[in-house]
């Protein structure tokens, strides 16, 4: 029985040192494979960091780069060691960084957060702009530059400017333009503005209408709020140190009055149906449209008389004024007695019959409406903005500088790209 056993252990030690051979030469190949991995796994590492220091120096723009791929030989053997990827993710972009090494790939990846800061104004550059197509004929005379996003040829979106762009001379006659190519500006970087929602203007429901007036009115008679209907009878003025907000069915100045906003903040009206100026609104000497915002919300065609300004009994308007719903704007726009801005999403046509201004912050911001053009003597001062331009008639637009800009606080005006922040995933 000794032999056996004898037998038995001997096979089991050389089974044991073959299995411990078998191990070591795996391990020499698993430490080899682990170097390997490890290298290539720095060469990616490297190179996103070296990346991130770029982006935090403002030494790259990731923005930029979407899409691409950037190859890089980091040991200087002529052999790419790293190649990199950046694609736009919500919220940011995500960096992906291979790194090789001997035939091995190890993959980093880092995700940028990034937003987009939001702008108070805009400074309008050009008379007129439109997204699309311009067409100018006829007796159309435009005293400034012309703008449009579209390229110089294009079939789809044609451009027909012809010979209508002028300048006041020495003597205030107006004199045709020689030469129009430096006045006339193609592919302009300038997209629609997304304009805001309700509930993004107003802190107040804007489904109940206020009950009675803030303290900041006085108890004066010549104002009131009955049921949803402001009205104004006399001569008002108020003085604001902060925003006030109004929700309202109707808006109605009589004739004869005089209503005035003051101070360092606004009143945000908001109007559900109607409004009716026969009066002067916010007409004082400081003339400012930002003293006075209006936003409405009915959905009435003007020939129902939901919006009147009646000059010929006095009514004048100075404000902000936006259509929050695919309403014509023209009770608006076509009346010289409105001073201000006018911005609609309406996708109609929009006619001018206005006359000469003197108010220097007139402006139409309507991207998605097309200007037909205008009646009579019509003239415009400032600048318009829409999607679409098809002018025939007598119609003058003679640009006014925005110095410093111009707010609308309605509409999201989107700014830079910040990189605010970022983090290793793998």
């Amino acid at each position: 029985m000794v032999l056996p056993s004898v037998i038995i252990i001997g096979a089991i030690v050389i089974m044991a040192g073959t299995v411990l051979l078998s191990m070591g030469v795996l391990d020499v190949k698993s430490g080899n494979f682990f170097e390997r991995n490890t290298q290539a796994y720095m060469n990616a590492r490297s190179a996103g960091e070296v990346l991130i220091k770029q982006v935090v120096s403002g030494g790259f723009d990731l923005s930029s780069g979407v899409g691409n791929t950037y190859a890089s030989d980091i040991n200087g053997d002529g052999v790419d060691d790293v190649n990199l990827e950046i694609s736009k993710v919500t919220g940011g972009y995500l960096i992906t960084s291979v790194g090789t090494h001997e035939d091995v790939d190890e993959e980093v990846q880092i995700f940028y957060a990034s937003e987009i800061t939001e702008e108070d104004s805009i400074i309008p550059e050009t008379a007129l702009f439109s997204f699309t197509s311009i067409d100018l004929s006829n007796n159309i005379k435009v005293v400034g530059d012309i703008g449009t996003s579209q390229p110089y040829v294009d079939e789809e979106n044609p451009i027909d400017i012809d010979e209508n762009i002028y300048y006041y001379d020495e003597k205030g006659k107006l004199v045709n333009v020689d030469d129009t190519k430096d006045n006339v500006h193609y592919e302009m970087d300038f997209d629609p503005l997304v304009l805001k929602t309700v509930d993004q203007i107003f802190d107040a429901d804007t489904t109940v209408w206020t009950s009675s007036l803030p303290g900041v009115f006085g108890a004066e008679d010549e104002i009131t709020l009955v049921d949803g209907v402001l009205t104004v009878t006399g001569d008002v003025t108020i003085n604001l140190t902060s925003d006030v907000e109004l929700v309202v069915k109707s808006f109605i100045s009589n004739q004869g009055s005089d209503f005035n906003i003051s101070g360092d903040a606004a009143l945000k009206i908001y109007i559900e149906e109607e409004m009716k100026i026969s009066g002067k609104v916010n007409m004082d000497a400081t003339l400012d449209h930002s003293d006075l915002e209006i936003y409405y919300n009915g959905s009435g065609a003007v020939s129902d008389g939901d919006i009147e300004i009646l000059g010929n009994k006095g009514g004048e308007l100075c404000s902000y004024f936006q259509f929050l719903k695919d309403t014509s704007p023209e009770a608006i726009s076509t009346k010289s007695e409105f001073s201000g801005v006018l911005v609609s999403p309406y996708t109609g046509g929009i006619t001018i019959n206005g006359q000469k201004s003197d108010y220097d912050q007139n402006l139409i911001y309507a991207p998605y409406a097309t200007l037909t053009g205008g009646t009579g003597s019509a003239e415009y001062d400032g600048s318009i903005i829409v999607g679409k331009i098809d002018i025939s008639g007598n119609f003058i637009v003679v640009y006014r500088s925005f110095e410093g800009g111009i707010e609308l606080p309605g509409v999201t005006i989107p700014g830079e790209e910040v990189y605010t922040d970022y983090h290793w995933q793998k």
